[in-house]
């Protein structure tokens, strides 16, 4: 969950973050699983609200 308060999105920083971790996580345990892989980044909903 993200909240923004600028007339610009967040989605792509959250979008970001999400993959930085996930690629971290990915470095951390490929010793274990040569096989594993990432997929399936996607944003499940925007929305605007007045503030």
């Amino acid at each position: 969950y993200c909240r923004c308060s600028y007339k610009t999105g967040i989605e792509m920083e959250a979008l970001t973050a999400v993959s930085i971790s996930l690629l971290t996580i990915w470095d951390m345990c490929k010793a274990v699983d040569k096989k594993m892989k990432i997929g399936d980044i996607i944003l499940i909903s925007k929305t605007k609200e007045s503030i």
